[in-house]
């Protein structure tokens, strides 16, 4: 299976998106080191990728209909599954989750949602620690608080 690397201009930041030509495989923040270009769309998939990118930061989309492969251990795709049921403006507790899918363990949680493959696709941003410091987050906190807001803004 051949992967192909593409980016995507945020107002937020570059995404670094991965697709086979059926399926998402990444989506990520680029690190301020990695040399990009933003190629034009070639792939039907990378053309509905954007377009959904587009529509949520515009406010104009609450979720992503986008297929993709997820590789994980079973215990990461289960913290996953439960977090891409938070909906769209709303939070969740690391140990929320945790609880939800019969585990002990918060940080358990957190080091998988650390693992994500596929941010925005599964909504890590909206899980938060519970002394309010926001948790971590791959593209930073200052990136995750502006996610949250953007959401709320769009309630």
């Amino acid at each position: 299976m051949k992967l192909f690397d593409f980016y995507y201009q945020s107002p937020l930041g570059v995404l670094r998106i991965q697709l086979s030509h059926n399926f998402l495989t990444y989506v990520g923040w680029a690190k301020n080191n990695e040399s990009f270009s933003t190629q034009p769309p070639t792939f039907s998939l990378l053309i509905h990728t954007r377009q959904q990118f587009d529509e949520y930061f515009k406010n104009q989309r609450k979720y992503f209909e986008l297929p993709y492969n997820l590789e994980g251990s079973p215990f990461q795709k289960k913290v996953w599954s439960q977090t891409k049921k938070i909906l769209f403006g709303q939070t969740a507790y690391y140990k929320d989750i945790a609880n939800d899918i019969n585990c002990k363990s918060a940080q358990a949680v957190g080091n998988a949602l650390h693992a994500n493959p596929l941010c925005l696709i599964i909504p890590c941003h909206r899980v938060i620690s519970l002394n309010k410091q926001g948790g971590g987050y791959s593209g930073g906190i200052k990136i995750k608080n502006q996610l949250l807001q953007l959401e709320l803004e769009t309630l």
